[in-house]
């Protein structure tokens, strides 16, 4: 929440973050999303920080992602 006060746009990957209850999970997703966060997934974020779609690369990690799901 620090990082969106101070400006940063911030990505909080929603299935790579935990807590001790759905309830608790619930409201700090909440509160990161009144914080001006962006709620996304892993996935979604690995193929926008590449940029692009095609390629060895791309397809390599696009396998890997596939065989985590």
């Amino acid at each position: 929440m620090d990082l969106c006060q101070r400006g940063y746009e911030v990505f909080m990957c929603v299935d790579a973050t935990i807590a001790r209850g759905r309830e608790h999970y619930d409201n700090g997703l909440a509160l990161m999303e009144q914080a001006d966060a962006f709620l996304t997934n892993t996935e979604t974020l690995v193929f926008q920080m590449m940029g692009c779609s095609g390629g060895a690369t791309f397809k390599a990690i696009s396998s890997y992602l596939k065989g985590k799901s």
